[in-house]
């Protein structure tokens, strides 16, 4: 039988502070306990995991809806300006030729 200060450090490593308030396991019952936390903390660390991954694609969209602005001026343009620069040419040449084709 293990002593009480060996189920104490035992509950410490494995982060759960009620073994050492519960009585001694039989040898199966422990390694069924073990296991049990062992799936918890997989679950949990995939969990976290995801989480992480939704955020990451989360801010990846943000991004690229911002960038989709034509306002927006992070990659060095303008996309709004550039196009009217592009068009202010036929803007004049419409409104030389008010009633012809252009």
């Amino acid at each position: 039988m293990l002593s009480y200060r060996h189920h104490i450090t035992t509950a410490l490593l494995l982060g759960s502070l009620a073994l050492h308030a519960q009585p001694p396991f039989s040898k199966n019952g422990y390694k069924q306990n073990v296991l049990s936390i062992a799936y918890f903390i997989e679950s949990a660390n995939n969990s976290v995991n995801s989480r992480n991954g939704l955020l990451k694609k989360d801010n990846y969209r943000n991004k690229i809806t911002s960038l989709n602005n034509p306002a927006n001026n992070e990659l060095g343009f303008n996309l709004k300006s550039e196009i009217l620069t592009a068009l202010k040419p036929l803007f004049a040449k419409a409104k030389k030729n008010r009633y012809q084709k252009i």
